[in-house]
């Protein structure tokens, strides 16, 4: 056997060899990250319209892909619906999201989800936000019911639940004749129960509130009874943020670049590069744009596109219900209620404001109630003085506790009023179909975006669908580069 001599020059021309092998290879492997995550391809100047979370959640994508961001919001505030404020000297609450809906892992049907938290419980676990599990009105928690004439309802909890469930089954079993013209109201018109102590029509009229309205901020005849339990939910309990949703927003908005007091007027995109114009007459350039805008906006048409949004876009938007939902926090000296209860429910028998009452003190330490107003009522009361709706609040506690006192603090929402979201979110309406969340997302001409709550069928109405349809937004930007 003969072995070869290696010389000195042998040796060093092997090494460089091999230097150069080790280069190939890590230039192979860089290019293949490159080739799986189109993020480090990103050199587009994308500006954002609107810093709700949709918004924000987009904002953070793009720019740790590389992209050039810049929000434009309309208020002087960022966080959209999502707003924490004071009230008293030291107790923080949310005018807007209160709740993370389910805290996953998973959802009820959607397996892209499996092994997956709810996004928004997520971004709490990732940045140390305390989180408190709470319960929903129908799936278990205390709660205690009044009627106007006769004060806490003669019914047992477990008969009331027994009835919420024939309720329910009236709907599943009705559903498959219902049309996008099929309303709520529809389905129970007619219904009854054989047993007298439920055969009652304030009952039922409370219920279709209680179990559908409610979650959807608007009223039994406007609803689609098609789709109102359409929505997908993360597993596992609903939690509240101690301290304030906004927690969530201020986190995601860091590090991007937000522009305040900057209304969007115009979008034009006619032209390869897109121009999008403020109503201070300051003009913005990008290659794409996101509008992330609320459906009110949208409806209300105060952003002028050009060219037009199609036809199938803009009667998608007006499909779609703008919900109305407004909550009044009222603080005491001391707490008055039952501790342990997390419900308060007003089944009236001839006037249906303010059916629904949470209690606050098992989250906050604090004697704080929050009553909730949905639909007409919730657009009603949005025209009348402070002190006209607190007296209508301070009217019905009384009749849930006689001996009610004065309160001592108070805060108000107006959604409707807000002239920058004109509504507290969307619902499916009579009418709607489930491709208009899919239309209205759609994008156009690879130039312009669209998200929101109202952009996703499975989560509409939600801020994980809000989140999640920013990230969407996102992620087609950096597929169509």
């Amino acid at each position: 056997m003969k072995f070869h001599k290696f010389t000195k020059s042998s040796f060093s021309q092997v090494n460089h060899y091999l230097n150069q092998l080790i280069v190939i290879s890590i230039c192979l492997i860089l290019i293949e990250e490159k080739v799986l995550s189109k993020e480090v391809y990103c050199k587009d100047r994308v500006i954002i319209v609107g810093a709700g979370i949709s918004g924000l959640a987009a904002g953070q994508k793009l720019q740790n892909a590389g992209c050039d961001v810049t929000i434009l919001e309309a208020s002087l505030r960022v966080g959209g619906r999502i707003q924490s404020v004071m009230i008293g000297k030291d107790v923080m609450i949310d005018l807007g999201a209160s709740w993370i809906g389910g805290t996953g892992k998973g959802t009820q049907s959607k397996s892209k989800w499996d092994d997956q938290y709810n996004p928004i419980y997520q971004i709490a676990l990732n940045n140390n936000i305390t989180t408190i599990a709470s319960l929903d009105f129908d799936e278990g928690a205390n709660q205690v019911f009044y009627t106007q004439k006769i004060g806490e309802l003669d019914i047992c909890q477990n008969d009331l639940n027994q009835y919420f469930e024939i309720f329910k089954d009236h709907l599943r079993s009705h559903l498959p004749l219902a049309s996008d013209q099929t309303s709520l109201e529809d389905i129970f018109q007619d219904f009854t129960v054989k047993d007298e102590k439920y055969n009652q029509k304030f009952l039922k009229n409370f219920t279709q509130s209680f179990i559908y309205a409610f979650k959807n901020a608007a009223d039994s005849d406007q609803l689609s009874a098609r789709y109102v339990v359409s929505k997908q939910k993360f597993v596992g309990k609903d939690h509240v943020i101690k301290g304030g949703f906004q927690q969530i927003t201020d986190e995601l908005s860091k590090e991007l670049k937000v522009l305040r007091n900057k209304q969007v007027v115009e979008v034009d995109y006619l032209n390869e590069l897109i121009t999008v114009k403020t109503s201070d007459g300051e003009i913005f350039s990008a290659d794409k744009v996101i509008v992330s805008v609320p459906l009110g906006i949208l409806k209300s048409k105060e952003i002028h596109f050009n060219p037009p949004l199609s036809l199938s876009k803009q009667e998608s938007i007006e499909r779609l219900g703008s919900g109305i939902m407004d909550k009044l926090f009222l603080e005491f000296d001391k707490v008055f209620w039952d501790q342990d209860s997390v419900w308060f429910n007003y089944i009236s028998d001839s006037d249906y404001k303010w059916i629904i009452t949470a209690n606050l003190f098992k989250y906050t330490d604090k004697p704080i109630l929050m009553m909730f107003n949905i639909g007409r009522d919730a657009i009603a009361f949005s025209e009348q003085s402070d002190e006209n709706v607190l007296a209508s609040a301070m009217q019905t506690l009384r009749i849930l506790y006689p001996n009610a006192p004065n309160y001592v603090n108070y805060k108000r929402t107006n959604w409707g009023h807000d002239k920058f979201t004109k509504m507290a979110f969307s619902y499916m309406q009579v009418g709607s179909n489930s491709q208009d969340p899919i239309n209205i997302a759609a994008s156009i001409d690879k130039k312009v975006y669209f998200a929101g709550e109202h952009t996703t069928f499975d989560f509409l109405g939600t801020a994980h669908g809000a989140y999640i349809s920013g990230m969407d937004a996102a992620q087609a930007i950096l597929d169509d580069q």
